[in-house]
This record gives structure tokens, sequence and C-alpha cells, in this order.
């Protein structure tokens, strides 16, 4: 049985106060949530093992959520269970590799959109997120897309040393190829939409007054297409 927000927000309380039943508590009535994340991980790690580290992000949400935002604790959690097990992949070397700034920039962005969750007490906008962390809107979508694919690994001995001009070219390239790639799934129209939007930065308007349709039908478009480049 679930817990209601003011039961959970007491719990918090209590715990915060000294109370390690309180916590306990709030661990096993989320316990599926845990286990329902670990599931969407199974193909790439051992399962309870995925479910032992989505605990620790679990506790951490426990530990960090603030009470008095407005936000459901069922939402906050699941950033930080998914952090938790997406650095363990990371750990084990599971995942494939991307450039050391396109991976900082998608852990900055985790915790930025963790941050504006309990501020704005809603998923904020990619043009939130951009403005808050002073990149541009294509950049957000870049690192969501290499989020979404899952693609690190943690850099080993195997791979040579390079300056850092070097590394700042190859990582520019790994960037442009991803950016190729997400494109590369649009036809000409949403290509052209998700170009004007978030490449150039026009407002819906603007983008309706060049497609020669309808605002509303630009902002319908533009779920629809996000919504494929979620999905792979």
């Amino acid at each position: 049985m679930s817990l209601s927000e003011e039961k959970v927000k007491e719990l918090i309380t209590l715990y915060r106060k000294g109370d390690l039943e309180a916590r306990d508590s709030l661990v096993e009535h989320n316990l599926a949530l845990v286990s329902a994340l670990a599931k969407k991980f199974q193909d790439r790690g051992d399962l309870e093992d995925l479910k032992q580290v989505g605990s620790i992000g679990l506790i951490k949400a426990i530990e960090r959520f603030d009470i008095g935002r407005g936000v459901k604790f069922s939402t906050y959690a699941v950033s930080l269970i998914v952090g938790e097990m997406r650095q363990y992949l990371r750990d084990r070397g599971d995942l494939i590799k991307v450039g050391r700034r396109l991976r900082t920039r998608i852990d900055n962005i985790q915790k930025m959109r963790a941050n504006l969750l309990q501020t704005l007490k809603r998923e904020p906008t990619i043009s939130e997120l951009a403005a808050e962390l002073k990149i541009s809107p294509e950049e957000i979508l870049l690192a969501e897309e290499a989020r979404e694919k899952a693609i690190f690994i943690e850099e080993t001995d195997q791979f040579p040393v390079v300056d850092e001009k070097e590394k700042c070219f190859e990582e520019e390239i790994t960037d442009r190829l991803f950016l190729q790639a997400a494109l590369s799934r649009l036809c000409g129209r949403e290509r052209q939409l998700i170009t004007m939007r978030y490449f150039q930065e026009k407002t819906q308007q603007e983008v309706a007054l060049c497609l020669g349709i309808s605002q509303t039908h630009v902002s319908r478009l533009e779920r629809k297409i996000l919504q494929k480049l979620k999905n792979g």
C-alpha cells in the first residue's frame, strides 16, 4: 500500500529528528519503485545489484527531499534512483564511451533537473534547463539523446593519452556524430522544425510563420518529434 504525501512528509520529519524506523518504513514502501526502475536497466546489469544501488538513491532522496516545495516525493526520488543506477553502470564500464565534456554535461543537466523540479513544482523545459546551465538548447537536446541511449563507459588505460587540444577536437567530433545520428532519424520537415527551434532558437510563432502552419500545430509537432527522439 502506497503512502500519502502527508504521511511521507511526516516520516521524513521523524527521521530527521533521529527516528531510523521512519526512514526504514519509507524505504520499504518505495522498494517497488526501485524494483520497477531497475527492470528498465536489467539488460545492462545484474537486477539485484541494480536494486541495491537504486536503494542508495532512494535513501539519498529521503535525506535531501525538501518537504516544503510541494513536489511529490516519488517524482523527486526517481531522478536520484536512476542517477545511482546509471553511475553504477558507468563504473562497471557497461556503457559506450562518449567525450568527457558531454558526460559531465549530462550529469550537470540531471542535477539541475532535480533542483528545478523542486523549485518549479513541475518538469523543467529544455529552455529553462539551458538558461540555468548557460548552454544552448541544442546542447541540452544532444545530451538528452546521449543519456537516453546510456552511451557512457569509464575511460581506462586502453585509451591513449592525448593533449587538451586533441581531446577537445575528439569530443567535438563525437558530439557532432551523436547530433547527426539523432537528426538523421527525422524526416525533412521534422528536422527543419527542430533545427529552427533548438539550433536557431526561434519561437514557436516564428517557426509557424516559416512553415506556414499554426503555432498550435508547431507545438503538437514538436512534442511528437521530441518523443520520437526519446524513444529512439
